[in-house]
């Protein structure tokens, strides 16, 4: 198994250039095809981007693991998420499932997680309502909760497999693609 240095991305500092040199590095490594290299370049800013249009922001670890044409690309970030976002990223997987949770006690874990997320998602909320411009931010939101769709629908169809595990505020997103 072969692996790729560890960017950090944030939206502060536009790191994105690195992401996208590691990923065509490591495409030339395992032999990928022009075509192979863009789809597997196409992978990583869907990841990014989905990540960012949930969250809000971006501050993550990203790297790849490959062995042969089969990549899996990880996205590692500690955020604070609401009950709506972890329902969002959620959705935004293969299973439909949180990839973290396993036992008995990480239900319930996430259990209480959730419950302690409701004011994450109040403070959203009222962060929105809560400006002059209310009718403007709704629109907003509802042309990017259609962009998320999108965005979604991109990744789901072009990767094989996609699994988010969500515990104690970290997120790791890994997005797997086998290119033969």
């Amino acid at each position: 198994m072969m692996h790729s240095v560890i960017v950090k991305v944030n939206n502060r500092n536009p790191e994105l250039s690195r992401v996208f040199q590691q990923v065509q590095q490591c495409a030339d490594q395992a032999g990928l095809s022009h075509k192979q290299a863009l789809g597997l370049r196409l992978l990583a800013e869907e990841t990014m981007s989905l990540l960012r249009s949930i969250t809000g922001q971006l501050d993550a670890d990203f790297w790849l693991d490959w062995e042969g044409k089969s990549f899996c690309l990880h996205l590692c970030t500690k955020q604070k998420l609401g009950n709506v976002q972890r329902r969002q990223l959620i959705g935004s997987t293969t299973d439909r499932r949180n990839a973290a949770v396993t036992t008995f006690l990480d239900r319930l874990r996430e259990f209480y997680e959730k419950a302690m997320s409701v004011r994450t998602d109040m403070d959203h909320y009222y962060a929105i309502t809560g400006t002059s411009l209310a009718a403007h931010a709704s629109d907003e939101s509802i042309r990017s909760e259609q962009w998320d769709e999108y965005e979604r629908s991109v990744l789901l169809a072009f990767a094989d497999h996609v699994s988010i595990g969500i515990r104690d505020g970290f997120v790791d997103m890994r997005i797997r693609k086998s290119f033969t």
